[in-house]
């Protein structure tokens, strides 16, 4: 059986369990602690970041190429429109929001959350192993000042960051108007990426982590302001968002 190491908070991970459930591919989701997971990464793939794929011999990291392993190996149900033009759309829809928009909405949400340990320790520690919770309460401060420092997350960072969230969801909303998805008329993996990435302002069901009933400010503002065009995320996971494991 395929296991999917991952953080069940991180949006990356969520487009990779999303890929998986959307093929019926049974998996085994490893869920691992922020900090005590870098030794075990190191091991797999000789870099720290999740997710990562370890299906037979075959380590794959990143959501981008485990999306693409899936496809080749496993290519239905498929994500993919069959004309070609399409197809291109379609990855350059899926590039931009892999290195345009996911990093950008990390970043400022942990620019606030990082501020609330008991709002963030839970999504740290949620289907872990038991010692997460002990691990985090001596940790959390030295994990927290690790990640401003690896993610540039600060003041500086946060604004410019929140000018990329606004305009990237502009471009979605006024794409995703006629027919509800970013390509043609049919979901893929562009609807799958974009939506899967943005859920953090949006909070959506089916994400596979219990949200907070309410956000903390200035996020809470900012998703209140996002609202009317992230409705087609929240459509899209309605839709789409069936979850098999």
């Amino acid at each position: 059986m395929i296991k999917l190491y991952q953080f069940p908070i991180s949006h990356y991970c969520e487009k990779a369990r999303w890929a998986l459930d959307f093929k019926g591919i049974p998996y085994e989701a490893v869920n691992l602690i922020p900090g005590l997971h870098v030794p075990i990464m190191k091991r797999l793939t000789g870099r720290t970041s999740v997710p990562v794929v370890v299906d037979g011999e075959s380590v794959i990291a990143g959501s981008d190429r485990i999306f693409d392993h899936l496809d080749e190996t496993r290519p239905e149900p498929s994500l993919m429109p069959e004309s070609a033009a399409q197809q291109k759309a379609v990855r350059e829809w899926e590039n931009f929001a892999d290195k345009e928009v996911g990093p950008h909405v990390r970043r400022y949400c942990y620019h606030t959350l990082l501020n609330y340990p008991e709002i963030v320790k839970p999504f740290f520690t949620t289907g872990g192993p038991w010692y997460g919770g002990v691990y985090l309460r001596a940790a959390f401060p030295v994990l927290r000042i690790g990640m401003r420092k690896a993610m540039n997350i600060n003041e500086a960072g946060a604004s410019r960051s929140l000018e990329q969230i606004i305009s990237a969801v502009d471009r979605f909303h006024e794409a995703a108007t006629d027919t509800g998805y970013l390509v043609g008329d049919s979901f893929t993996r562009a609807d799958m990426t974009a939506a899967a990435l943005l859920a953090p302002l949006c909070r959506p069901e089916g994400y596979g982590l219990k949200w907070p009933e309410t956000l903390p400010e200035p996020l809470a503002s900012t998703a209140e302001q996002l609202a009317p065009k992230l409705e087609w995320v929240l459509r899209v996971y309605e839709k789409h968002r069936q979850p098999f494991n």
